[in-house]
């Protein structure tokens, strides 16, 4: 079993060149950022930071059995595969910088992070989960269901404050996880520690 998880239209972007900050953030460029009709989807990178930090520090990841990569709200055509090895700055400033030199240069110096065609990325026969609260709410017991332990999988989540997706992503079924309108970063959380959980046999009970 090999879980890929997808952050898609991440709210990640470079700041304007006169500003102290390498990425737009809202808390720092609200007033480049408020009315704009795309707001809820733009200045929030520590939405994705959270998600890599969870992800990369996931027993699935440490089981071999994790692929993450990410796609941004700005160029949602290029997408980034995040090698499992990689451990994303604890530091929200660094990690900022980090991901500033990656959307300039395609590139880190480590070579932990590589880009590719979103299209190449997604389009292949991997059964896909994009999860939204738009979708069929199935619960927790409903998800943990659907979880493979033989095959491959590939679930889509939303790096973005508020809104829904926007650009076509090819996936089988729009899947909620819950009534209650969850963090990204809480259902990546979700999906790494109850794919970790099934791949090791275990049940939910009650």
């Amino acid at each position: 079993m090999l879980v890929h998880i997808h952050i898609f239209e991440a709210a990640v972007e470079l700041a304007p060149k006169r500003s102290k900050y390498p990425l737009l953030d809202l808390s720092y460029h609200n007033s480049l950022i408020r009315g704009s009709p795309s707001a809820g989807k733009r200045g929030r990178p520590d939405i994705l930071h959270r998600c890599l930090l969870i992800l990369q520090d996931s027993i699935l990841n440490h089981l071999g059995k994790l692929k993450v990569s990410f796609s941004t709200y700005s160029d949602p055509e290029i997408s980034y595969v995040i090698d499992p090895s990689m451990r994303p700055p604890r530091s929200y400033i660094r990690f900022m910088g980090l991901i500033a030199e990656l959307l300039r240069t395609g590139e880190i110096k480590s070579s932990l992070i590589r880009s590719i065609s979103t299209e190449e990325l997604l389009n292949d026969e991997v059964h896909t989960f994009l999860l939204s609260k738009a979708g069929e709410k199935i619960g927790l017991k409903g998800f943990f269901s659907k979880i493979s332990t033989t095959e491959p999988q590939r679930f889509l989540i939303g790096g973005f404050q508020k809104g829904f997706w926007e650009k076509p992503l090819p996936h089988d079924a729009v899947l909620s996880l819950s009534d209650y309108t969850l963090s990204s970063s809480q259902v990546a959380g979700i999906v790494a520690t109850l794919s970790a959980l099934k791949l090791e046999n275990g049940e939910i009970r009650g």
